[in-house]
């Protein structure tokens, strides 16, 4: 996949605010920017689009964790946006390519709506995770649990434990 960077634009101008005591054996640095925008493409088509307030970079080790405020990513399927993810904050392993978020978590896909304190995104599996309670809204009603895989479209959702709901119909 090609990864256009357009926050290393950013990075590359500016300048280092902070150091961490580096962990023994491994050097460790931190870079801040505000507003800016991630996109991932797959050849000519944008696979997803990620925004954000504000972001903290920290090069640890092998991997670099981009800490982001406000965090928002839009999903794209054949060019065009499919699912959007919103959240207080995230992290964004680059190596990976998985987000972590938290602090009032909210997909939407079509009619369907997902409700959480956290979710994960992880592009091998193609989906969305999370241990914690859930709330999702189609148009048929709501249904609550703890626990939840989805598909990135929010087509296939399974709910693990703790399961009610109000389904009209």
């Amino acid at each position: 996949m090609c990864f256009k960077l357009l926050l290393s634009l950013f990075i590359a101008g500016c300048g280092l605010e902070g150091v961490s005591p580096p962990v023994e054996g491994e050097s460790r640095h931190e870079e801040r920017i505000k507003g800016f925008t991630f996109t991932e493409s797959d050849g000519a088509s944008k696979v997803w689009e990620l925004a954000g307030r504000s972001a903290r970079l920290e090069r640890s080790g092998e991997k670099d964790r981009i800490h982001i405020y406000d965090f928002e990513v839009e999903f794209f399927q054949e060019g065009e946006d499919d699912t959007l993810l919103e959240a207080s904050r995230g992290v964004f392993i680059r190596e990976d390519r998985i987000f972590y978020t938290e602090g009032d978590v909210l997909l939407l896909s079509g009619d369907r709506k997902i409700e959480t304190s956290d979710i994960k995104w992880d592009p091998r599996t193609g989906g969305f995770e999370t241990s914690r309670r859930v709330k999702i809204t189609t148009p048929d009603g709501i249904i609550r649990g703890r626990g939840m895989t989805a598909s990135r479209d929010l087509r296939e959702i399974h709910l693990k434990e703790e399961i009610t709901g109000d389904i009209s119909g």
